[in-house]
């Protein structure tokens, strides 16, 4: 329990404060590193040790590609480690999968509140698909300005918070369940 409210505090911390700054300090970061190693390892001893690294290099193996080509910072790389910390392995997986959903949904999002009209915001969303890799910045040629990404960490706090209340439901899937 403690472990789960540690989570959404870091998360919501992120969520805020990269909605404010767009950057993630590593300080908070590294701070619910150890916190989530204390309280795994507290309570359960090196199987806790085991699983807060599992999580955490699962978290940053799946987001590292995206900061490779520069789709996400090294803060949203970093924070998902931390997330990762927090669930364990399958945890992170889970973690991972929701925020990627979650950002495309509130990309979208901001793709269309920010466009001119409807007609606009559709030849964005289908310029996005078309365009083989994103960059840092991408050109708004119809304003002819320079257009920054959303903040990531408002996604990660909600993939994070989808995968803490999935795990913690009754909506898991379970051996017996699958066969």
């Amino acid at each position: 329990m403690i472990k789960a409210i540690l989570l959404i505090v870091y998360v919501l911390a992120v969520a805020a404060i990269d909605l404010r700054s767009h950057r993630i300090p590593n300080a908070v970061t590294l701070t619910a590193m150890v916190a989530s190693l204390g309280v795994g390892v507290a309570s359960s001893g090196w199987s806790g040790l085991l699983n807060w690294g599992g999580g955490l290099l699962v978290g940053f193996a799946i987001f590292l590609p995206f900061y490779i080509v520069r789709a996400f910072g090294a803060g949203d790389v970093k924070a998902m480690a931390a997330v990762g910390s927090f669930l364990g392995v399958k945890g992170a997986l889970i973690a991972c999968g929701t925020t990627l959903i979650a950002g495309g949904a509130i990309g979208v999002g901001v793709l269309f509140a920010t466009a001119v009209t409807l007609r606009h915001g559709l030849y964005r969303l289908i310029g996005t698909f078309a365009s083989p890799l994103p960059s840092s910045q991408s050109l708004d040629t119809a304003n002819a300005q320079v257009v920054q990404r959303f903040p990531y960490g408002v996604a990660i706090a909600a993939g994070a918070i989808i995968a803490l209340l999935f795990m913690n439901s009754d909506l898991q899937f379970t051996r017996s369940a699958a066969q």
